[in-house]
């Protein structure tokens, strides 16, 4: 009689720890349902996630815990179906609380067997919001990294291919001028001519559209007055001045929006609008480079893209550009003259583009002594007597055409040098230290450019 009375004592402390232990549990929701899914027992930790006192759930059904949707979709009672024919019932998804807000919950239920028979389910509810968050953030890092590896890879491929490429157009371009001066009228002649640079024109502006984007295009960016300006109450173009943190400093920026009334952008696409050849467009009516071209300009100047769509309301887009100091020019005279006089030093390693750019040069009216490389260069300026500098960024060699140039500004300060390139990595850090002529040129584009650099 005494053992089977400390065997009675023995299981009633057993249980009351059991419970005490269940009970005090803060982090986890540990519950007993019934077979029908009425709850018969909760604990602290179901108070502290889901905001239902002991007395206020009990005997409530646990469905109340699933969102609307869930509920009539029967997943409540699935649940315990699955649970009872399989062991086991494991899942990740919303729970509501008592206040209606939603946290997403890690859940377990375990069927429970008496003699072989159901008695119940234990149900194991966790609030996982704040890790599910961080998988979140993490999962956007990775599709921003993988995003950013696409484009570089995209911005290698296409940059290798656009160099040589630039360099076929800059001989088809300097080439067109040439026939066009000996064509002597023929209208037919004159007709395949503009068809030619038409096409190179294209050509040209393609490339930089693919080199901007992948940001293997360098950029000399110029302040320029932006006035607001609306088109018809449906297009707006705006420009204000906008302060942006920039984690504990403030950066000034220059805002400029284009505001429609149009459709908006659907969220499906929305993702999609700065990737390159994306486009919404029929075959043949757009190349899908414009926003691309936009999104690699703006963050290859220290500036960024947003976009605020609304569907049946329209879009705005707004680039922000780094802010211009005040008292500096913000517009050039462009009325230059066509004509030139003094020695040039071309730096080309290419044969058939040096035939070229010799060719515009002599017709400016300049003497020309061509080098293949930088070495040579340097060699050149020391016995002859050179005016200005004009060279390819992309050159075999110990130095490129870049190196040159910040050669020469540390040891002749006093000669102008003219950068001129179909595409270079190197190129993305000149900003603006050295004139970059873009590959095809025509004949006044480069007069222009060497009368800016003798000013």
């Amino acid at each position: 009689m005494v053992q089977n009375t400390k065997q009675q004592r023995d299981l009633f402390e057993s249980e009351r720890s059991f419970r005490l232990l269940v009970e005090g549990v803060a982090d986890y929701a540990l519950y007993m349902l019934d077979p029908t899914g009425i709850i018969t027992s909760w604990n602290a930790g179901g108070q502290r996630i889901k905001g239902y006192a002991t007395d206020e759930i009990v005997g409530e059904h646990f469905s109340r815990f699933y969102t609307e949707t869930d509920r009539a979709n029967g997943k409540p009672w699935r649940a315990l179906r699955i649970a009872r024919e399989q062991g086991r019932y494991e899942e990740e998804g919303w729970r509501v609380r008592k206040d209606g807000t939603f946290f997403w919950a890690s859940v377990i239920i375990d069927p429970i067997y008496e003699n072989g028979h159901l008695v119940g389910f234990a149900k194991i509810t966790r609030d996982i919001t704040e890790r599910r968050e961080t998988e979140l953030k993490l999962e956007q890092m990775q599709k921003q990294l993988a995003e950013a590896q696409k484009l570089d890879a995209l911005g290698q491929l296409t940059g290798g291919v656009a160099h040589d490429f630039n360099n076929l157009l800059m001989v088809i371009s300097g080439s067109v001028h040439t026939l066009r001066r000996s064509s002597g009228g023929d209208p037919k002649l004159q007709r395949a001519i503009a068809a030619i640079e038409n096409a190179t024109r294209r050509g040209a502006a393609l490339t930089s559209q693919l080199l901007t984007f992948a940001r293997r295009q360098s950029l000399n960016p110029e302040p320029i007055n932006v006035d607001a300006m609306p088109s018809g109450g449906t297009i707006t173009i705006s420009a204000r001045n906008r302060r942006v943190a920039e984690g504990p400093d403030i950066a000034d920026f220059v805002a400029i929006g284009v505001s429609d009334t149009g459709l908006g952008i659907a969220p499906d696409i929305l993702s999609k609008i700065f990737d390159p050849f994306f486009t919404t467009k029929p075959v043949g009516k757009g190349t899908g480079l414009g926003l691309s071209q936009v999104h690699g300009f703006a963050h290859q100047a220290g500036g960024t893209v947003m976009v605020d769509t609304e569907l049946g309301k329209g879009t705005t887009m707004t680039i922000l550009l780094p802010r211009h100091e005040a008292g500096q020019p913000a517009e050039k005279d462009e009325a230059l003259e066509l004509g030139g006089s003094g020695t040039v030093l071309l730096v080309e390693d290419n044969p058939e583009v040096a035939s070229v750019s010799r060719n515009l040069l002599e017709q400016l009216g300049f003497n020309v002594h061509r080098v293949a490389d930088a070495e040579a260069a340097l060699r050149e300026i020391e016995r002859s007597h050179i005016d200005l500098v004009f060279s390819d960024i992309v050159m075999p060699g110990r130095l490129d055409g870049l190196g040159l140039a910040r050669h020469l500004r540390e040891i002749r300060p006093d000669l102008p040098v003219l950068l001129a390139t179909g595409y270079s990595d190197a190129a993305v850090d000149v900003r603006g230290d050295f004139p970059i002529l873009r590959k095809p040129y025509e004949i006044h584009q480069l007069s222009k450019a060497i009368a800016t650099l003798r000013r």
